[in-house]
């Protein structure tokens, strides 16, 4: 299958669109939300979404008094990121050039990175909106705070915009309003054959024995003792030779 005849602009980074400042290509967030209201799933119509409800609105009262207590301008879990990212960047040289550009090495490849536009040729600033490892470089060699350098998506201002609106609150089912037309009866109950499934349909490549784990269908595995691909250390008929030698890359 040729993938590039596909919506690459959906699954692969090289591609995929800076403006929604993500680079999730998967559907974790929908498995998330699915595996949060597994148990409302077994109930009636009414009565799961009237907890699905209630679950929600207390998620988002909790989300608004987290960040009312936030004393930082970006949110602390961006920050951990971006702390992160000035560590790794250690690893890298600056070297500028006139018109506010630098370019960025790091082992045998370079990046070229722009303060002024807050663009890198790697694309995950641009795709984030988090400086990357080439940006980090760049901005400690001006001696600026590469916190100045996030998106404002990530503020905290933004953040308690996202809460600031929460579910309203009902009243019991016994104060409800009456419709005027017939009452909605559910339909004839046949039970199925089976026990009732509650987990999610696997795909034809994940292994129903570890769901969380992911698959290394179509990876080539490259032997860390020899060298080989097409195997790994634990197959290798050189692991217990102590005058094989790896050879070098």
């Amino acid at each position: 299958m040729d993938f590039l005849e596909r919506e690459t602009q959906r699954f692969c980074k090289a591609y995929i669109s800076d403006i929604p400042k993500s680079y999730m290509i998967d559907n974790n967030v929908a498995e998330t939300f699915n595996a949060y209201i597994v148990k409302a799933r077994t109930k009636h119509t009414i009565d799961m979404l009237e907890e699905i409800r209630v679950s929600i609105m207390e998620i988002i009262h909790e989300k608004h008094e987290e960040i009312k207590n936030m004393r930082s301008r970006i949110c602390p879990r961006i920050m951990q990121n971006l702390e992160l990212t000035r560590y790794y960047s250690r690893n890298c040289i600056c070297k500028p050039v006139v018109g506010g550009r630098y370019q960025i090495v790091t082992r045998d490849d370079g990046y070229v990175v722009d303060l002024d536009d807050k663009t890198c040729t790697c694309r995950e600033w641009q795709i984030t909106g988090i400086t990357c490892i080439h940006a980090c470089t760049a901005i400690h060699f001006m001696h600026y705070n590469p916190a100045d350098y996030v998106h404002r998506y990530y503020t905290v201002d933004k953040h308690m915009q996202a809460y600031q609106h929460g579910i309203q609150p009902l009243n019991g089912r016994r104060m409800w309003p009456l419709n005027d037309g017939e009452p909605i009866k559910p339909p004839p109950y046949r039970k199925m054959p089976g026990r009732p499934k509650k987990m999610r349909k696997r795909g034809l490549d994940e292994d129903p024995r570890r769901p969380n784990k992911l698959s290394k269908q179509g990876i080539q595995i490259t032997c860390s003792v020899c060298g080989v691909v097409g195997h790994n250390k634990l197959g290798c008929n050189k692991k217990d030779d102590p005058t094989f030698q790896r050879p070098e890359k």
